[in-house]
């Protein structure tokens, strides 16, 4: 017997406009640009929330109106059920339960989705729901794809008229609309194999429709740039191939054309060749490289630090500050790892992984029921291994509906009991995450902080806001290093205690090392004084000409700093490694360049503070302007007599290495 419900129930009603409603706001928060930016903002924050509380709304209204209502088989039950327990206990046990809970709602979402759409999936006796299912997916498809090509072929045709060349073009990424080039990857591989099923199932002027939208689709995943997204597209090819079950003779041509038109994918894109090139020793380390090693290291030692259910699922910009230090480069901080199991690992802990393995296997055990979902979803599991977007409600959406295509129909109808629990389920879980989680609120008092503390009159209020700010997260590099400016005249003592924390959260970040100096110089120890100001340099060679040095109180210890700024490139040349060639002759080329320290060309001086542009996207919370640091970093270049050299980056040097040398600042500098 399958459930029934009468047409005009008001549950029915009240299902299909959750639906409309769902999608409508899932292609509102998709389809604007930068999607993944403005849906974390006022006023799309409201659709996004309506969006994401939709999937649980409508499987709550299906179980009132279904009395029959047929859950899952055994096993995917138990999958689900198991994956939302650990999401849910991994918040309760972070140390940041609230934000996570609110995170971590796009993959609850997902979960409901994937019930929600199974439920209607049951009672489909003759399979017309699957069929519009499937077509819905390739539409939804089509759309991204436009979507994302026109305005592409747009820039690039502008900048072609404006005079780039073609080289150049092939290097534009396509980050249309989503606001990532890898999330716009990603959209189009999991859209990729709908549309290819619709040129096979249709005929005539459709299937030249689905043929020209799945060669665009072609064209905005080369335009991503992204090196993840041919190894997802080749496995798309080889798992398409051998679903359409063709003649040996037929599979051998598809295979050549597939190798054909990878190779000339991965010879076209730039990236790609770049990746597959050797690299010369004596070159700068590749920064995408350096960036993915660090993080996978982070996501290693974050997991391990909470191996059982980890930090809380997308909880990564909140923690990865606490192994930053560890790590031998990257970025300041991060969103995400760029690794799915990664991301697991460290949100989730072995529990998360355990969950991730059963749904990788039930689906695997399951990809007869529908083949086109299996490809799609083998096709991304490979790109996930290069990124993480679970946290996308449109990716979300890709996979819950294929899922729901691959689980078999049940054998079984529930009992009333079962029903009930299931419905008490989803009631509990809406209310926790609706009502337990909530934004971050550091954001909005560092922002909030650094907005006034340039106010005489305001200064107090400004410490006020980060000290409370560090009391809820103290691994907040940002707090520690504006409360050191903050600090530094009147309270130099307290201000080297942050810092120095915020040199250990970020040990490269441009100007903790001058401000430890003039926290130094305030307290009267000028042997720290010139080392601070040597690591400065270091760490910031651009430092070596600031306008700074024409303070007569920082120029008193040029000749100091000179010399402990000598023993700093012994040092460091000591601690590297021995094949750390491009370091190696940037030490070579600073040694040169040394006695030019202090000299600034005042006549080409810059001031400015820097925004941090990233900040609110790391926190999701667009509602919260770029904050400006205190500090006032001044900059003009080497005097023309100076080596003609390029200086290297901050950030050059390994983090665990600039510690070590911070650890030497007791060394007294000879006089």
């Amino acid at each position: 017997m399958t459930p029934v419900a009468p047409t005009s129930s008001p549950f029915r009603i009240i299902e299909l406009g959750l639906m409309i409603a769902g999608l409508a706001g899932l292609a509102t928060i998709s389809l604007m640009e930068p999607a993944t930016s403005l849906m974390h903002a006022s006023p799309w924050r409201s659709v996004y929330t309506i969006t994401l509380l939709t999937p649980w709304l409508g499987l709550i209204v299906n179980l009132l109106r279904n009395r029959l209502w047929r859950p899952p088989s055994i096993a995917w039950s138990i999958a689900f059920a198991f994956l939302i327990a650990v999401v849910l206990t991994s918040a309760v046990l972070s140390p940041f339960t609230r934000i996570v809970l609110w995170w971590s709602a796009p993959v609850l979402s997902g979960v409901a989705s994937v019930l929600w759409i199974h439920s209607h999936l049951v009672t489909d006796s003759n399979g017309r729901l699957r069929q519009r299912l499937v077509e819905g997916l390739a539409v939804a498809a089509g759309i991204m794809v436009l979507r994302s090509f026109m305005p592409w072929a747009r820039d690039a045709i502008q900048l072609s008229a404006a005079g780039m060349d073609f080289s150049s073009l092939m290097s534009l990424r396509n980050a249309h609309p989503l606001g990532h080039s890898n999330y716009t990857a990603g959209a189009t591989l999991l859209g990729l194999p709908w549309l290819v099923h619709a040129v096979v199932v249709t005929r005539g002027f459709q299937r030249a429709v689905w043929i020209t939208l799945s060669l665009f689709a072609l064209a905005v995943l080369f335009s991503t740039g992204s090196r993840g997204g041919i190894l997802g597209f080749a496995v798309l090819l080889g798992g398409g191939v051998l679903a359409l079950r063709l003649s040996r003779r037929n599979l051998i041509l598809a295979t050549g054309a597939a190798l054909l038109l990878g190779l000339v994918f991965a010879a076209g894109n730039p990236r790609v060749r770049a990746a597959l090139a050797t690299a010369d020793p004596a070159s700068a380390p590749h920064a995408s490289s350096v960036q993915r090693l660090a993080m996978a290291e982070a996501g290693w030692k974050l997991g391990l630090e909470r191996p059982l259910f980890g930090w809380g699922l997308h909880a990564t910009p909140l923690v990865y500050p606490r192994v930053r230090a560890q790590l031998g480069g990257g970025a300041e901080n991060v969103l995400q790892l760029h690794n799915t199991p990664l991301e697991w690992w460290a949100g989730l802990g072995v529990a998360g992984i355990i969950a991730m393995g059963l749904l990788v296997v039930l689906a695997g055990r399951d990809w007869c029921n529908s083949p086109t979902a299996a490809v799609m979803l083998a096709g991304y599991a490979v790109f996930a291994l290069t990124d993480y977007q679970l946290d996308v409600p449109i990716i979300v959406a890709f996979i819950a509906v294929a899922g729901a295509l691959l689980m078999p129909k049940p054998a079984t109808v529930s009992s009333s009991k079962s029903r009930g629990a299931a419905l008490g389920g989803c009631l509990v879980i809406g209310l926790i995450v609706l009502l337990g989680g909530r934004r971050d609120p550091t954001p909005e008092m560092n922002a909030r902080a650094l907005s006034i503390a340039t106010e005489p009159t305001r200064a107090a209020e400004a410490i006020e806001l980060l000290q409370t700010s560090l009391l809820l997260n103290p691994d907040q590099e940002i707090a520690h290093f504006n409360l050191g400016w903050l600090l530094v005249v009147h309270d130099p003592v307290g201000a080297a205690g942050h810092f120095r924390q915020a040199a250990q959260l970020v040990p490269d970040k441009g100007g903790v090392y001058f401000g430890l100096a003039l926290a130094s110089l305030n307290q009267g120890k000028p042997p720290q004084t010139a080392h601070f100001l040597a690591l400065e340099c270091l760490n910031n060679p651009r430092f070596l000409s600031s306008p700074w040095w024409s303070l007569e109180a920082i120029a008193e210890r040029r000749f100091d700093t000179l010399a402990r700024f000598e023993q700093l490139l012994q040092q460091t040349d000591q601690r590297l490694p021995a094949n750390e060639l491009w370091r190696r002759n940037q030490l070579i080329a600073l040694g040169e360049v040394a006695p030019w320290l202090g000299r600034a060309d005042l006549t080409r001086q810059s001031a400015y503070r820097r925004e941090r542009t990233g900040y609110p996207i790391l926190m999701r919370n667009l509602d919260v302007r770029p904050p400006l640091d205190l500090y006032d970093v001044r900059e003009s270049p080497l005097p023309d007599d100076a080596p003609a050299m390029d200086l290297p980056p901050k950030g050059w040097l390994p983090a665990p290495l600039l510690l070590q040398l911070l650890s030497d600042s007791s060394t007294p500098s000879p006089n």
